[in-house]
């Protein structure tokens, strides 16, 4: 059945959020239930979701494995988790955009695939992984030890474009970086 906007899901949406503020915002704007507390002190019933998604989180924990395996627990046995987070072999213009100072992990999708097996989670053979968005499922056979490619690290600087930290200061291009994230932020909170 199609639903009509976000409140028809409330019963039936959790979000967890450290932020208050950020989880008071969910909760006005689309009427879901958000928990306002870190991860690790969040207790949720062990099967109790169909769907988990985890967009753009992982990168920012200091135990993203971990996670994994909370999410893991957390999920129905016929249930999906959905993660996505930036991908450390992306070309990208400036060794620097690399980086961000909020991300605490870089992952490719050797490495992504690799901290699901090792936690109990398959890809899904329903969703062919994008880069460093993958769908995955329980595995039935439980934890895989991982298996790293030869040279992972090397094929990662590999895809680095060769520059200066202070060229890239002199350049000034880190403000306007700074000035296009700052208009991007006013512009999402006035929609």
């Amino acid at each position: 059945m199609p639903w009509a906007s976000w409140s028809d899901l409330s019963d039936q949406v959790t979000g967890i959020e450290p932020g208050e503020s950020f989880a008071a915002h969910a909760r006005q704007a689309y009427g879901v239930a958000v928990i306002s507390r870190p991860w690790r002190e969040v207790e949720l019933p062990a099967g109790g979701f169909d769907v988990i998604t985890a967009h753009h989180v992982l990168e920012h924990l200091r135990e993203p494995v971990a996670a994994m395996a909370k999410l893991r627990d957390w999920l129905a046995d016929d249930g999906v988790i959905y993660v996505a987070v930036p991908n450390g072999e992306a070309k990208r213009d400036r060794s620097f955009q690399h980086f961000h100072f909020a991300h605490v992990h870089t992952f490719t999708q050797q490495t992504l695939i690799g901290a699901g097996r090792a936690v109990g989670l398959m890809v899904d053979r329903r969703v062919t992984p994008e880069g460093t968005m993958v769908v995955f499922s329980k595995n039935p056979a439980g934890p895989e030890g991982q298996s790293w490619q030869p040279k992972q690290g090397a094929r990662v600087v590999s895809r680095f474009t060769q520059g200066s930290p202070v060229r890239f200061l002199l350049s000034g291009q880190w403000i306007a970086d700074a000035l296009r994230r700052a208009r991007k932020t006013v512009r999402d909170i006035r929609a």
